[in-house]
């Protein structure tokens, strides 16, 4: 299991410009979805180690609010073919998200599970959850949950991540969980050959 821990001051500027280049990048890559100029490469990578590099792009983040950052599963996965340049982008979404709607002191972890057709990621952090009646409908565009009200953003960032995963032949969950929230990410192995690109739109 990774294990970081970083417990320094937040600096505000830091945090939102970090988070105004995700939201351009969104913007940006939402429009390339919808005109089908985006396309899926599907190529053999380990997701264990996209894992581990998507967390060390969060470092920043979550250290300066005092959060540990977890990620467990086994040291050693097959490899899967899909897109690892989206599917990080797709799972740094989720834990900016984390980090940003946490409190310090908490943990935000990354599980990642191996089974015989399919892989399973999770996101679970130790915020305020999502309300029951907004689980549904929090992947559609624009669409921003209760927790976000006082927070910027577009509703824009976990549609695209419903997208990128959707167009690996997967399926992406807010699960009912009773503390925090939990984000499941099911991604099947039977896929498009190596090499190939599959459009997203």
């Amino acid at each position: 299991m990774l294990t970081r821990d970083w417990s320094s001051d937040v600096c505000s500027s830091d945090l939102q410009a970090g988070r105004l280049n995700r939201m351009i990048r969104d913007f940006l890559d939402i429009a390339r979805l919808e005109s089908g100029r985006q396309q899926i490469r599907r190529l053999p990578f380990s997701l264990e180690h996209m894992v581990a590099e998507t967390l060390e792009s969060i470092q920043s983040s979550a250290g300066k609010k005092g959060i540990l950052v977890t990620q467990e599963g086994p040291e050693h996965t097959s490899l899967y073919s899909g897109d690892e340049d989206l599917l990080m982008h797709a799972l740094l979404n989720l834990l900016d998200n984390a980090v940003k709607f946490s409190d310090a002191g908490t943990v935000v972890k990354v599980v990642l599970v191996e089974e015989p057709e399919r892989f399973v990621l999770r996101v679970v952090d130790q915020g305020p959850g999502i309300p029951d009646a907004e689980r549904e409908r929090i992947f559609g565009k624009f669409q921003r949950g209760s927790r976000t009200e006082k927070d910027e953003g577009f509703g824009l960032g976990l549609h695209l991540v419903h997208q990128i995963i959707e167009g690996h032949g997967g399926s992406i969950e807010a699960l009912a969980v009773p503390v925090g929230a939990t984000f499941e990410i099911v991604l099947p192995k039977a896929a498009a050959g190596e090499g190939s690109q599959t459009p997203l739109a």
